[in-house]
């Protein structure tokens, strides 16, 4: 940046103003001053110190926000990577929990066959011995009515 000229005032805010009484920056100075002038949009006069000054302000708030935004891309990937070591850890502890399940779920069905072999073992001679007994009991029925019969 530029340093502050001797016919500015240093009290100022910005130390770039015009001195009091100036209404054209032009008036009064030649072509080859070293104060040149640009023209804004409203038609107002700015010396190239004031617009250094103007642009150095909005490049400082425009540091500031890139800045700020960051800070906050950077918060927000901290809070990502956290976040994914968390799921990750989950994840984890879900699919040992699933390894359990799935060796449970395997051990209930081969309990469950065992038990339907089982129950069909005892099952089928018990039905037949009661077939069986049924048969006799018929036979020894139809003796015992031959008998009363006679």
């Amino acid at each position: 940046m530029l340093p502050p000229r001797k016919d500015r005032n240093p009290l100022s805010e910005t130390g770039f103003e015009q001195p009091v009484g100036s209404g054209n920056p032009m008036q009064g100075k030649s072509e080859k001053s070293d104060d040149k002038c640009a023209v804004m949009n409203d038609g107002r006069y700015v010396t190239h110190y004031k617009l250094d000054a103007r642009l150095s302000a909005a490049e400082a708030r425009m540091d500031a926000r890139i800045d700020r935004i960051e800070t906050l891309l950077e918060k927000s990937a901290e809070q990502t990577q956290k976040a994914l070591a968390e799921m990750h850890k989950s994840m984890s502890e879900t699919k040992a929990s699933f390894r359990w399940m799935y060796w449970t779920l395997v051990a209930i069905i081969i309990a469950s066959v065992f038990a339907i072999w089982q129950t069909t073992r005892t099952t089928v001679p018990n039905a037949i011995s009661a077939m069986d007994y049924g048969r006799v009991t018929a036979e020894r029925n139809a003796a015992v009515l031959e008998e009363i019969r006679n």
